[in-house]
């Protein structure tokens, strides 16, 4: 048997029995192999999800405090274990993930079937070592080319296999020149505003970045901080491109393997370590005379500079270190609704402070609630005049990165197969006003088009969410992230639909959830939720404004988005600041 652990657009029909080590390997070449030949995804079994969940935190927090000697040793500084935490904490415990997650698949394959040929690409494997946390990111959940190198690292450890080789064009998906323009204008215009704001704001003492909250409210927040209006933007542009492999020999930790896994993973990081944590740190830390003084800063505040913008998690790490707060806010839907979420444990172990969206959902000493952020003043008006049906999906990338409780990976499949049997039981009256809307991220998700359920359906094309939820008379989410949440806190009528194997909640929120499951708001099945909408249809209205389900979606949305009129935000947002100053 030979083993395809990724997607490789090549015919393997005359070669032997193929074996597919996940979903992710399906494509035109691949989809009739049989479901037998298809390995089942090691996190679908729940008790194995939580034991690895602590036994990789543990090793995370185990390794931590040497790469934090060995960096300040390659660097020659002398930083606390918080600030490399800071710096490359979030890479470090998603690179152990993903390590961890293809090893292991990588053995079961080997136990479940008499595996002799392992068929990969023929990579340049220096081409693929991360410039930074982004480009990490694109690669290890998207780049078929990145996990071949990853794969093969393991299987030369493994067994003594036969390597295929194959070098396939890249037939990716490249941005249109209008969006690259567009790219392009939005980046210079960002920059162009940061230099005019910068002379003013530069001895602000709060320093927001990429902080969700709509414009004009942050600077209404900053006026009654006393300080002038700021629009920061960190810029990740890399200095160097150059990787010194010899240096990188430098990062060999003092540290006893457990076992054969922790052997391989020790071996790898040192050659997959982003070049912004190596080679081109220093260049980044030079080009801080365009930011605020992190010795001047007392309060930091972002909703997700740093888990994309390693520049900013550097100044940050800086800033904190010298005194500053690093205060963090809730930038999803689900993230504390959900049984595990390693983005959550991350913020939670380097702020001072977290804006929590309300008290519901996971527990935790450094939790503020705050009116949310990412929402916007709304009274819907009826809905009786509307006849739009919005069908709004989730997503997910083709390799995992974290590990969340959300849709699983072998999961995806059956996912979009259920959005399909949900669109086909809409009857004729619901589905006049039927639009799809697709998670823009799902463009570059990596999957094949095998996955893909646009089809002949009518698109929702509306730029902003918002502004698109505004306009039909009943929003269908299918799962637990953001949308939802907006939708009900607008008061816009909702049905949700996810099969709670997928959605593992955390223990805390499971009673809150019940109550929108018995009120008729959310539903374990696409049928469910289907029946449910086509007997409503003509009377949405007098369902969505009865007593009994309005108490409940306030209660709902005062425990996990809550929400208050515009100035009462920016009064309650300017209080908490001021407070830690």
């Amino acid at each position: 048997m030979i083993l395809v652990p990724i997607s490789i657009e090549k015919s393997f029909s005359s070669i032997k029995e193929i074996v597919l080590l996940g979903d992710w390997c399906i494509n035109s070449y691949t989809s009739a192999i049989p479901k037998k030949n298809i390995l089942s995804y090691h996190w679908t079994d729940k008790n194995k999800l939580d034991k690895d969940v602590k036994y990789i935190e543990d090793l995370y927090e185990k390794l931590l405090p040497k790469y934090t000697k060995v960096l300040n040793k390659y660097h020659h500084t002398s930083h606390s274990e918080m600030f490399w935490r800071i710096v490359c904490g979030f890479w470090l415990k998603s690179f152990i993930t993903v390590a961890y997650d293809r090893w292991f698949m990588a053995e079961l394959a080997f136990s479940s079937y008499n595996i002799e040929e392992i068929a990969l690409l023929d990579v340049d494997s220096y081409s693929l070592i991360p410039k930074n946390i982004v480009d990490y990111g694109n690669l290890c959940r998207n780049s078929d080319e990145w996990n071949s190198y990853i794969f093969h690292e393991i299987f030369v450890r493994l067994n003594d296999l036969k390597i295929h080789k194959f070098n396939i064009k890249n037939t990716k998906k490249t941005k249109s020149k209008l969006n690259i323009l567009k790219n392009i204008i939005k980046s210079k215009t960002n920059r162009i505003l940061s230099r005019l704001a910068f002379f003013l704001s530069k001895k602000n003492e709060v320093i927001f970045v990429d902080s969700y909250l709509p414009i004009k409210e942050q600077w209404r927040i900053e006026n009654r901080l006393n300080q002038s209006p700021s629009f920061f933007k960190f810029n990740e542009i890399i200095g160097s491109n150059s990787i010194n492999i010899n240096r990188r020999e430098e990062l060999n930790i003092t540290y006893n393997p457990k076992n054969d896994f922790e052997i391989f993973l020790i071996s790898i990081i040192s050659k997959q370590m982003p070049i912004s944590y190596l080679e081109d740190f220093k260049n980044l830390i030079e080009k801080f005379n365009k930011f605020p003084s992190y010795l001047s800063a007392k309060v930091v505040f972002t909703a997700n500079a740093h888990l994309i913008n390693d520049q900013f998690t550097i100044w940050a790490a800086h800033a904190k270190e010298a005194g500053a707060k690093l205060i963090i806010g809730q930038h999803g839907g689900g993230t504390r609704s959900l049984k595990h979420d390693s983005y959550l444990s991350h913020e939670y172990s380097i702020c001072d402070h977290y804006i929590a969206w309300g008290e519901g959902g996971k527990y935790h000493k450094k939790n503020i609630v705050l009116p949310v952020n990412k929402f916007s003043e709304y009274i819907p008006k009826s809905t009786s005049s509307k006849n739009g049906l919005l069908h709004v999906l989730g997503f997910n990338h083709k390799y995992i990165t974290h590990i969340d409780s959300n849709l699983t990976l072998s999961k995806y499949q059956n996912y979009i197969k259920d959005q399909k049997f949900f669109i086909d039981l809409i009857d004729s009256k619901s589905s006049k006003g039927y639009k799809l809307r697709a998670n823009p991220n799902s463009i570059n998700a990596g999957w094949s088009n095998e996955f893909d359920i646009v089809g002949n359906n009518s698109i929702d094309n509306e730029k902003h969410f918002i502004k698109s939820i505004k306009n039909n008379k009943l929003i269908v989410a299918t799962c637990n992230q953001t949308t939802f949440l907006q939708s009900l806190a607008m008061n816009i009528p909702t049905v949700v639909f996810w099969n709670s194997e997928y959605e593992l909640l955390e223990d805390s929120v499971i009673s809150d959830y019940k109550k929108l499951y018995d009120i008729g708001i959310l539903f374990d099945s696409p049928e469910a939720a289907a029946k449910h909408i086509n007997e409503l249809w003509n009377n949405i209205d007098i369902w969505w404004n009865a007593p009994e389900l309005q108490t409940i979606r306030r209660e709902f949305c005062n425990k996990y988005m809550y929400t208050t009129n515009n100035k009462d935000r920016v009064l309650q947002w300017s209080v908490f600041f001021n407070q830690l100053l």
